[in-house]
């Protein structure tokens, strides 16, 4: 056999290889890469944003009105619905719960709750400083999602607004009991809030605050005994007596003169936090 090939097999030769090789690339395996789409993200992007999403600090406020008979002599106020309004004013920035309950000789009674979502997340603008042609389909898109996104959140404020009237309603019958208590078991309804605020969450954030609201001289004529709160709530404590009670002995208790006050404390700390967490977003 001849072994060098004629000029015509080797014309031939190299006419066919490159289409082998266009066959062989072709059918070597490539990573996908994720379409891009209009506002300039990716569909792999996306699902990143998804999974790494911040969690929500949630603030959870239990307010605990004494309903005993020492409450007129250390000038303890009364849950009003002005109070209630600047804890929910809070909550509606963040998300959380509100619960109020009564300081009695015995907690038999069930905290009036009130849950807040989180209110639904305002689309952000796509950059206007691109190509024009993909401007406009960003623009297209960003405004289909603020549409969309302005009918949720009416949706969302008629039915919290729905919520928080029928709250409101449930916590001035509880305040209008006018049958006060021989005696006070605070450290009981202490504990019921806290239980309360260590409940497991399944659609909010664990690393919101949390505070026990006592307005009461927080004196308790029982014989049960502090133990450490599960909630790793702050005390706060509000007479105009100025006393902190069984609660004195606890680390970092908070002592006000009024409920609205120590309220007011609680929803300023908050924004601040709040504040400096979208400054670091």
């Amino acid at each position: 056999m001849n072994s060098h090939l004629s000029l015509g097999a080797a014309i031939r030769l190299l006419v066919v290889a490159p289409s082998v090789m266009a066959i062989v690339s072709c059918d070597t395996p490539r990573a996908a890469e994720p379409p891009v789409k209009a506002d300039g993200t990716s569909q792999g992007q996306l699902a990143a944003d998804v999974v790494d999403g911040s969690p929500l600090h949630c603030v959870k406020i239990a307010i605990l009105q004494d309903q005993t008979e020492s409450r007129n002599s250390t000038r303890t106020e009364l849950v009003t619905p002005a109070v209630l309004e600047i804890a929910i004013g809070l909550l509606r920035e963040t998300c959380g719960e509100l619960l109020v309950g009564p300081i009695r000789d015995k907690t038999n009674r069930p905290l009036e709750r009130l849950v807040m979502p989180m209110a639904p997340e305002e689309p952000i603008p796509p950059r206007v400083d691109g190509n024009v042609f993909d401007v406009r389909d960003a623009m297209a898109i960003y405004d289909q999602k603020k549409a969309a996104y302005d009918r949720e959140l009416q949706e969302w404020r008629d039915a919290l607004d729905e919520r928080v009237a029928a709250f409101v309603q449930r916590v001035d019958t509880l305040v209008a009991e006018t049958r006060l208590a021989n005696s006070s078991a605070v450290l009981d309804a202490v504990f019921r809030a806290d239980v309360a605020l260590a409940e497991p969450e399944t659609n909010t954030s664990s690393e919101g605050s949390r505070y026990i609201v006592a307005a009461s001289d927080a004196q308790d004529t029982t014989r049960t005994r502090m133990r450490p709160l599960r909630s790793g709530a702050v005390l706060v404590v509000a007479n105009g007596a100025g006393t902190l009670g069984s609660l004195a002995s606890i680390p970092g208790v908070r002592g006000f003169e009024g409920l609205p006050a120590a309220i007011t404390w609680i929803s300023d700390m908050e924004r601040v936090k709040l504040n400096s967490t979208t400054l670091v977003r």
